[in-house]
């Protein structure tokens, strides 16, 4: 049997994860007779590695799963995980359970994907917006981020890119920028090659998020800010579900966007450490290896919400509320959102 390896893809969300995990999981048959296993360990959809995140923090139902699905894996030589938050946990608990299986002993290879830091966080808000996550504006948004470190992804993989060779877990790190300038092949075909695949093992999936349109983004927002945020997960599944047919009713298709050219500048300016991260491993600065958006032309959508906008996106919000009981908000409240 050839040397074992564990390959490990560790993020970012919001960075070809979705896509990556379709193709994984649709080239199971060909893995499958080739001595690679990408195991299902729970959950659903392109989402079967659920539980790796919790295993690795040390929750024990997701742990048991984790090991089981591992050990299933006895005959494979190499091993594929793939966990779009994992770059937030401590890669010290991936190695512990996989010290429990066939797979012990094993250096960690972790592999990031990782995207521009102004465009990220406007996908990010996005994202947590319509799972009503997400009571702020969008520049208050971003403020907050920068001052939690996000998008510092020196700091954001720190753990991961300790080696061994540095007295850290992983055997190797290896970050993947999400356009390169240098190759205009996807990222799944790069990264693809970085595991020495060879070019029929994968099938490539197209994207699967759906994009969130500004006035469904405002949507959310305000249904978030009269209590939804807080409610259970059910709830807020069921609100997403009418939310996304009120907005295919009104033709809200287009693709959000909150940046413009100075704030994507502050951001720039905020994450200035990606210069030394890409140094360091790709022996560039940033702007020479990743292919970055045109700031000229970025400007937020339905910044200023004309009159038919805003009666739309206030009939979707009254609408939800009643069927969801969400409580009114005050003229005063609205003014302040």
């Amino acid at each position: 049997m050839p040397t074992r390896r564990v390959l490990v893809h560790i993020g970012l969300p919001k960075a070809a994860s979705t896509s990556l995990q379709a193709t994984l999981a649709a080239s199971r048959p060909a893995f499958g007779e080739n001595g690679i296993a990408y195991p299902v360990l729970g959950g659903g959809g392109t989402k079967d590695q659920r539980p790796l995140r919790g295993a690795i923090a040390g929750d024990p139902v997701d742990r048991a799963a984790t090991v089981d699905g591992i050990a299933q894996c006895a005959d494979a030589h190499t091993l594929i995980l793939s966990g779009e938050t994992l770059s937030g946990g401590d890669p010290a608990g991936l190695a512990s359970i996989l010290e429990e299986g066939p797979f012990a002993g094993c250096g960690i290879e972790a592999f990031a994907i990782v995207r521009d830091p102004a465009s990220w966080l406007n996908s990010m808000y996005a994202f947590r917006a319509i799972q009503f996550l997400e009571t702020a504006a969008f520049p208050h948004f971003v403020a907050a981020a920068l001052k939690e470190g996000h998008g510092d992804f020196g700091a954001t993989f720190a753990k991961w890119a300790a080696t061994r060779a540095a007295g850290g877990t992983v055997a190797s790190f290896t970050p993947l920028p999400l356009r390169s300038k240098i190759d205009n092949r996807s990222v799944i075909t790069r990264l693809a090659e970085l595991w020495d695949f060879g070019p029929d093992l994968l099938t490539e999936e197209e994207p699967r998020n759906e994009a969130a349109d500004p006035r469904t983004v405002e949507a959310a927002r305000r249904l978030a800010r009269r209590g939804l945020k807080s409610r259970d997960l059910p709830t807020r599944r069921k609100a997403r579900a009418l939310l996304q047919k009120a907005a295919r009713a009104y033709g809200w298709a287009e693709r959000f966007s909150g940046l413009n050219p100075a704030l994507t500048a502050r951001i720039a300016s905020r994450t200035r450490a990606n210069d030394l991260f890409a140094r360091t491993h790709w022996g560039e600065n940033w702007n020479t290896i990743y292919a970055m958006p045109d700031p000229a032309r970025l400007a937020p959508q339905f910044a200023e919400l004309g009159e038919r906008t805003e009666t739309e996106i206030a009939e979707v919000v009254e609408s939800l509320s009643e069927q969801l009981a969400l409580k009114r908000q005050s003229v005063f409240g609205w003014l302040r959102s």
